[in-house]
Protein backbone atom coordinates (compact mmCIF):
# COMPACT_ATOMS: atom_id res chain seq x y z
CA UNK A 1 0.00 0.00 0.00
CA UNK A 2 2.95 2.36 0.58
CA UNK A 3 3.97 1.97 -3.07
CA UNK A 4 0.39 2.64 -4.12
CA UNK A 5 0.34 5.83 -2.06
CA UNK A 6 3.34 7.12 -3.99
CA UNK A 7 1.37 6.60 -7.20
CA UNK A 8 -1.74 8.33 -5.82
CA UNK A 9 0.40 11.26 -4.71
CA UNK A 10 1.65 11.88 -8.23
CA UNK A 11 -1.12 10.76 -10.60
CA UNK A 12 -4.82 11.61 -10.99
CA UNK A 13 -6.73 8.70 -12.57
CA UNK A 14 -10.03 8.50 -14.38
CA UNK A 15 -10.58 4.94 -13.09
CA UNK A 16 -9.18 2.92 -10.21
CA UNK A 17 -10.00 -0.72 -10.98
CA UNK A 18 -9.59 -3.17 -8.09
CA UNK A 19 -11.97 -5.81 -9.44
CA UNK A 20 -11.30 -9.29 -8.06
CA UNK A 21 -8.15 -8.27 -6.19
CA UNK A 22 -9.07 -10.09 -2.94
CA UNK A 23 -9.03 -6.92 -0.84
CA UNK A 24 -9.67 -7.49 2.87
CA UNK A 25 -10.79 -4.96 5.47
CA UNK A 26 -7.29 -3.67 6.22
CA UNK A 27 -6.54 -3.12 2.54
CA UNK A 28 -9.93 -1.45 1.98
CA UNK A 29 -9.36 0.90 4.92
CA UNK A 30 -5.88 1.87 3.75
CA UNK A 31 -7.14 2.38 0.20
CA UNK A 32 -10.04 4.51 1.44
CA UNK A 33 -7.78 6.77 3.49
CA UNK A 34 -5.49 7.37 0.52
CA UNK A 35 -8.38 7.89 -1.86
CA UNK A 36 -10.02 10.40 0.47
CA UNK A 37 -6.80 12.35 0.99
CA UNK A 38 -5.55 12.45 -2.61
CA UNK A 39 -8.91 12.52 -4.50
CA UNK A 40 -7.30 9.97 -6.80
CA UNK A 41 -10.01 9.13 -9.38
CA UNK A 42 -13.44 9.75 -10.86
CA UNK A 43 -14.42 6.04 -10.95
CA UNK A 44 -13.77 3.34 -8.36
CA UNK A 45 -14.32 -0.36 -9.08
CA UNK A 46 -14.33 -2.68 -6.05
CA UNK A 47 -16.44 -5.43 -7.61
CA UNK A 48 -15.95 -9.12 -6.73
CA UNK A 49 -14.11 -8.30 -3.49
CA UNK A 50 -16.14 -10.53 -1.19
CA UNK A 51 -13.74 -10.45 1.78
CA UNK A 52 -14.55 -6.85 2.71
CA UNK A 53 -16.90 -6.66 5.72
CA UNK A 54 -18.66 -3.84 7.58
CA UNK A 55 -15.32 -2.61 8.98
CA UNK A 56 -13.89 -2.02 5.54
CA UNK A 57 -17.10 -0.77 3.96
CA UNK A 58 -17.55 1.86 6.68
CA UNK A 59 -14.30 3.53 5.62
CA UNK A 60 -15.03 3.09 1.92
CA UNK A 61 -18.39 4.84 2.22
CA UNK A 62 -16.87 7.61 4.36
CA UNK A 63 -14.32 8.28 1.62
CA UNK A 64 -17.04 8.28 -1.05
CA UNK A 65 -19.17 10.72 0.95
CA UNK A 66 -16.28 13.13 1.44
CA UNK A 67 -15.01 12.94 -2.14
CA UNK A 68 -15.49 15.88 -4.47
CA UNK A 69 -14.42 13.90 -7.54
CA UNK A 70 -15.87 10.37 -7.42
CA UNK A 71 -18.62 9.97 -10.03
CA UNK A 72 -18.95 6.17 -10.25
CA UNK A 73 -18.80 3.40 -7.64
CA UNK A 74 -18.94 -0.27 -8.69
CA UNK A 75 -19.81 -2.72 -5.90
CA UNK A 76 -21.24 -5.58 -7.97
CA UNK A 77 -20.71 -9.11 -6.68
CA UNK A 78 -19.54 -7.97 -3.25
CA UNK A 79 -20.72 -9.25 0.13
CA UNK A 80 -22.85 -6.40 1.43
CA UNK A 81 -24.30 -7.54 4.76
CA UNK A 82 -27.35 -5.86 6.26
CA UNK A 83 -25.07 -3.64 8.36
CA UNK A 84 -22.91 -2.78 5.34
CA UNK A 85 -26.00 -1.90 3.33
CA UNK A 86 -27.16 0.35 6.18
CA UNK A 87 -23.82 2.19 6.01
CA UNK A 88 -24.23 2.60 2.25
CA UNK A 89 -27.76 3.95 2.71
CA UNK A 90 -26.61 6.47 5.32
CA UNK A 91 -24.04 7.71 2.85
CA UNK A 92 -26.58 8.04 0.02
CA UNK A 93 -29.10 10.03 2.05
CA UNK A 94 -26.56 12.01 4.07
CA UNK A 95 -26.01 15.75 4.10
CA UNK A 96 -24.11 16.97 2.23
CA UNK A 97 -24.84 14.39 -0.44
CA UNK A 98 -21.99 12.59 -2.22
CA UNK A 99 -21.31 13.74 -5.78
CA UNK A 100 -21.72 10.11 -6.88
CA UNK A 101 -23.69 9.94 -10.12
CA UNK A 102 -23.48 6.23 -10.99
CA UNK A 103 -23.85 3.23 -8.65
CA UNK A 104 -23.42 -0.45 -9.58
CA UNK A 105 -25.08 -2.88 -7.14
CA UNK A 106 -25.50 -6.00 -9.26
CA UNK A 107 -25.73 -9.34 -7.45
CA UNK A 108 -25.60 -8.09 -3.86
CA UNK A 109 -28.92 -9.63 -2.68
CA UNK A 110 -30.89 -6.40 -3.04
CA UNK A 111 -34.41 -7.74 -2.82
CA UNK A 112 -37.16 -7.57 -0.22
CA UNK A 113 -36.14 -5.68 2.90
CA UNK A 114 -32.71 -4.77 1.50
CA UNK A 115 -34.23 -3.20 -1.60
CA UNK A 116 -36.71 -1.32 0.58
CA UNK A 117 -33.82 0.13 2.64
CA UNK A 118 -32.05 1.32 -0.51
CA UNK A 119 -35.22 2.92 -1.89
CA UNK A 120 -35.83 4.75 1.39
CA UNK A 121 -32.32 6.22 1.19
CA UNK A 122 -32.69 7.25 -2.45
CA UNK A 123 -35.87 9.18 -1.68
CA UNK A 124 -33.56 11.83 -0.23
CA UNK A 125 -30.83 11.66 -2.90
CA UNK A 126 -30.92 14.25 -5.69
CA UNK A 127 -27.50 13.54 -7.23
CA UNK A 128 -27.49 9.90 -8.39
CA UNK A 129 -28.30 9.55 -12.11
CA UNK A 130 -27.65 5.87 -12.95
CA UNK A 131 -28.60 2.86 -10.82
CA UNK A 132 -27.67 -0.73 -11.73
CA UNK A 133 -29.64 -3.42 -9.86
CA UNK A 134 -29.25 -6.45 -12.13
CA UNK A 135 -29.06 -10.05 -10.88
CA UNK A 136 -30.52 -9.36 -7.44
CA UNK A 137 -33.40 -11.89 -7.43
CA UNK A 138 -35.86 -8.99 -7.39
CA UNK A 139 -39.36 -10.50 -7.34
CA UNK A 140 -42.83 -9.39 -8.37
CA UNK A 141 -43.57 -8.23 -4.81
CA UNK A 142 -40.54 -5.93 -5.00
CA UNK A 143 -42.36 -3.95 -7.68
CA UNK A 144 -43.94 -2.04 -4.78
CA UNK A 145 -40.48 -0.82 -3.71
CA UNK A 146 -39.58 0.22 -7.26
CA UNK A 147 -42.94 2.01 -7.43
CA UNK A 148 -41.83 4.10 -4.45
CA UNK A 149 -38.43 4.77 -6.03
CA UNK A 150 -39.96 6.11 -9.25
CA UNK A 151 -42.61 8.04 -7.32
CA UNK A 152 -40.18 9.78 -4.96
CA UNK A 153 -36.90 10.23 -6.83
CA UNK A 154 -37.14 12.65 -9.75
CA UNK A 155 -33.43 12.88 -10.59
CA UNK A 156 -32.48 9.29 -11.52
CA UNK A 157 -32.21 9.05 -15.31
CA UNK A 158 -31.54 5.33 -15.81
CA UNK A 159 -32.47 2.16 -13.90
CA UNK A 160 -31.01 -1.17 -15.04
CA UNK A 161 -32.92 -4.18 -13.67
CA UNK A 162 -31.69 -6.91 -16.01
CA UNK A 163 -31.76 -10.58 -15.01
CA UNK A 164 -34.31 -10.36 -12.21
CA UNK A 165 -37.78 -11.92 -11.75
CA UNK A 166 -40.13 -8.94 -11.66
CA UNK A 167 -42.74 -10.66 -13.82
CA UNK A 168 -45.90 -9.01 -15.10
CA UNK A 169 -47.04 -8.04 -11.60
CA UNK A 170 -43.85 -6.19 -10.71
CA UNK A 171 -43.79 -4.43 -14.07
CA UNK A 172 -47.41 -3.34 -13.59
CA UNK A 173 -46.48 -1.60 -10.32
CA UNK A 174 -43.58 0.21 -11.95
CA UNK A 175 -45.77 1.30 -14.85
CA UNK A 176 -48.38 2.55 -12.39
CA UNK A 177 -45.71 4.86 -10.97
CA UNK A 178 -44.67 6.00 -14.44
CA UNK A 179 -48.26 7.08 -15.09
CA UNK A 180 -48.51 9.09 -11.87
CA UNK A 181 -49.20 12.81 -12.60
CA UNK A 182 -46.28 14.00 -10.44
CA UNK A 183 -43.90 11.56 -12.13
CA UNK A 184 -45.13 12.63 -15.56
CA UNK A 185 -44.48 16.24 -14.58
CA UNK A 186 -41.15 15.98 -12.74
CA UNK A 187 -39.36 12.70 -13.50
CA UNK A 188 -35.95 12.57 -15.19
CA UNK A 189 -36.14 8.82 -15.87
CA UNK A 190 -35.39 8.35 -19.57
CA UNK A 191 -34.01 4.79 -19.71
CA UNK A 192 -35.26 1.50 -18.28
CA UNK A 193 -33.63 -1.91 -18.77
CA UNK A 194 -35.94 -4.87 -18.05
CA UNK A 195 -33.98 -7.56 -19.91
CA UNK A 196 -34.80 -11.11 -18.79
CA UNK A 197 -37.41 -10.43 -16.10
CA UNK A 198 -40.01 -13.14 -16.78
CA UNK A 199 -42.30 -10.66 -18.51
CA UNK A 200 -44.97 -12.10 -20.80
CA UNK A 201 -47.42 -10.71 -23.34
CA UNK A 202 -49.79 -9.92 -20.45
CA UNK A 203 -47.35 -7.32 -19.14
CA UNK A 204 -47.28 -5.36 -22.37
CA UNK A 205 -50.60 -3.60 -21.76
CA UNK A 206 -49.24 -1.76 -18.71
CA UNK A 207 -45.96 -0.96 -20.48
CA UNK A 208 -47.81 0.41 -23.51
CA UNK A 209 -50.04 2.57 -21.30
CA UNK A 210 -47.02 3.96 -19.44
CA UNK A 211 -45.21 4.78 -22.67
CA UNK A 212 -48.25 6.60 -24.04
CA UNK A 213 -48.66 8.74 -20.92
CA UNK A 214 -45.07 9.30 -19.79
CA UNK A 215 -43.19 11.58 -22.22
CA UNK A 216 -39.77 11.10 -20.61
CA UNK A 217 -38.93 7.48 -21.45
CA UNK A 218 -36.68 7.35 -24.51
CA UNK A 219 -34.96 3.97 -24.06
CA UNK A 220 -36.63 0.69 -23.10
CA UNK A 221 -35.01 -2.75 -23.24
CA UNK A 222 -37.46 -5.63 -22.74
CA UNK A 223 -35.37 -8.24 -24.53
CA UNK A 224 -35.02 -11.87 -23.43
CA UNK A 225 -38.63 -12.01 -22.19
CA UNK A 226 -41.25 -14.41 -23.54
CA UNK A 227 -43.38 -11.79 -25.31
CA UNK A 228 -44.11 -13.49 -28.60
CA UNK A 229 -46.26 -12.11 -31.37
CA UNK A 230 -49.11 -11.31 -28.96
CA UNK A 231 -46.85 -9.24 -26.72
CA UNK A 232 -45.48 -7.14 -29.54
CA UNK A 233 -49.01 -6.60 -30.82
CA UNK A 234 -50.10 -5.34 -27.38
CA UNK A 235 -47.18 -2.91 -27.37
CA UNK A 236 -48.29 -1.47 -30.69
CA UNK A 237 -50.38 1.45 -29.26
CA UNK A 238 -47.19 2.95 -27.81
CA UNK A 239 -45.29 2.79 -31.10
CA UNK A 240 -47.54 4.96 -33.19
CA UNK A 241 -46.70 8.35 -31.74
CA UNK A 242 -49.55 8.31 -29.23
CA UNK A 243 -47.76 10.52 -26.71
CA UNK A 244 -44.69 8.29 -26.54
CA UNK A 245 -41.21 9.73 -27.13
CA UNK A 246 -39.56 6.30 -27.26
CA UNK A 247 -36.45 6.33 -29.46
CA UNK A 248 -34.74 3.02 -28.63
CA UNK A 249 -36.61 -0.24 -28.05
CA UNK A 250 -34.79 -3.51 -27.30
CA UNK A 251 -36.72 -6.62 -28.39
CA UNK A 252 -33.92 -9.16 -28.80
CA UNK A 253 -34.79 -12.77 -28.01
CA UNK A 254 -38.50 -12.21 -27.39
CA UNK A 255 -39.83 -14.91 -29.75
CA UNK A 256 -40.79 -12.13 -32.12
CA UNK A 257 -41.59 -13.30 -35.67
CA UNK A 258 -41.50 -11.47 -38.98
CA UNK A 259 -45.28 -11.30 -38.79
CA UNK A 260 -45.26 -9.62 -35.37
CA UNK A 261 -42.60 -7.19 -36.59
CA UNK A 262 -44.79 -6.16 -39.50
CA UNK A 263 -47.75 -5.68 -37.18
CA UNK A 264 -45.69 -3.48 -34.84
Amino acid sequence: MEALEEVFRRVQFDTLDFEYTFLDDDAAIALSEMFEFYESAHKLNLSFNKQITIRGWTDVFKAVKNSNSLQMLNLRYTSLSEKSLSALCRMLRGTPQPVLGCLHLENVNLFGRNLYSLVCALKFNTVLKELYLGENSIQSADGAHLYQLILNNFTIQMIDLRNNQLGDGGIAKMCEALRNPEVIKKSSLTALVLWNNKITAAGMDSIAAALCENPHLETLNIGSNQLGEAGVHRLRPALGGNGSNLRRLGLQNTQMTCQSGNRA
